[in-house]
């Protein structure tokens, strides 16, 4: 009988998309190639590449001695290898050929000692015309979705409605990015203005905020949260598209970013009397999501928010995930979209 364990990895997906990940893997025979990559349409593309190895076993081969090969509807697509990261064991490949919808792209692996892999996915369709809402409400969301919620919570409410009927397999990933600017009020010496134009202009993605623990009448009435996961760069809420007046549209909900005083000086002696305020900007980034890219996030989630010790391997195999035939890991691809930057008061 073939003994299993369960190992835990550590994965890089595309993006900047890090996680761990609970697989089965032999305990004895060879090791396997691990692959995590994301293809985009914006010409930020990354592979990454490892190699698992069964516990006492001799390590047999480098991720660096892998052979990756990336074809796009056929035609191969060309590799800039980056440094080998000996502290995670993985060496990456990036790409700027810019995916487009509909594309069947492939990726192979080859290294002696271990097994090929072959892994395919479609690029997703095109984002298109969309709509966007922002208004400010009062919710229970809370950022903290293991925490008991009895008042409510003025946020912002970001809708986005797109131009298309949802399908069943229609997923979608929403960040809201944001970046701080300033403005004067009085006359700011000329030395304040410049180290003012330093501090702006610094990109963030927004904390957003997810349902939690609803209290009624001091009691717990439901628990329910949003699968909301670090991806690109920051928290993202990820879902299924849904319908409403025959549109699909999805949403996200984050803290009001309001104008604030961030320095003054009042020195009527000198005459020196002058304000200066910090406010954000904001632009929507939506992903549309291929049913692998989906299906890994999802299990991730499912992980990240199981009660069980996942570090021991108490995770049904179920929670596991990859479209990687003959090694693990995951290859998957997006679309993506970016609005203006916008100014809300």
């Amino acid at each position: 009988m073939k003994h299993v364990m369960k190992i835990l990895i550590i994965f890089l997906v595309g993006m900047t998309v890090s996680c761990d990940r609970i697989v089965d893997f032999p305990a004895e025979g060879s090791g396997k190639v691990y692959v995590n990559a994301l293809m985009t349409d914006n010409g930020r593309s990354r592979i990454e590449i490892g190699v698992s190895q069964p516990v006492g076993s001799i390590e047999n081969a480098k991720p660096e001695e892998v052979t990756v090969i990336l074809t796009a509807d056929g035609d191969n697509v060309e590799l800039t290898a980056d440094a080998y990261d000996p502290e995670r064991k993985i060496i990456a490949y990036s790409t700027d050929y810019r995916f487009t919808a509909g594309q069947k792209l492939s990726l192979k692996t080859f290294c002696q000692g271990l097994p090929d892999t072959k892994s395919e996915v479609v690029v997703p369709a095109e984002i298109p015309e969309l709509q966007i809402w922002r208004s400010e409400v009062e919710s229970y969301k809370t950022y903290l979705p293991e925490q008991n919620i009895d008042k409510l919570n003025t946020l912002w409410y970001f809708n986005i409605r797109l131009d298309e009927k949802p399908e069943e397999e229609s997923y979608f990933g929403v960040q809201i990015i944001k970046r701080n600017q300033f403005e004067y009020s009085g006359d700011v010496p000329d030395y304040e203005k410049e180290q003012m134009e330093n501090k702006a202009g610094v990109v963030e993605v927004a904390d957003l905020y997810v349902n939690g623990s609803i209290a009624e009448n001091g009691e717990l009435s439901s628990m329910e949260t949003d699968m909301v996961i670090d991806f690109d760069g920051g928290e993202t809420v990820i879902a299924k598209a849904k319908e409403r007046d025959g549109y699909s549209w999805t949403d996200a909900w984050i803290e009001p970013g309001k104008r604030i005083l961030y320095s003054s000086s009042y020195n009527p002696a000198l005459g020196v009397n002058y304000a200066i305020y910090q406010y954000y900007e904001y632009k929507v980034r939506l992903y549309r999501l291929s049913s692998e890219t989906y299906s890994y996030l999802r299990g991730r989630y499912i992980i990240d928010n199981s009660a069980l010790p996942v570090h021991l391997g108490f995770t049904p195999a179920t929670y596991t995930y990859t479209n990687v035939a003959g090694g693990i890991g995951m290859f998957g691809a997006v679309t993506v979209y970016e609005s203006e930057w916008t100014r809300y008061e």
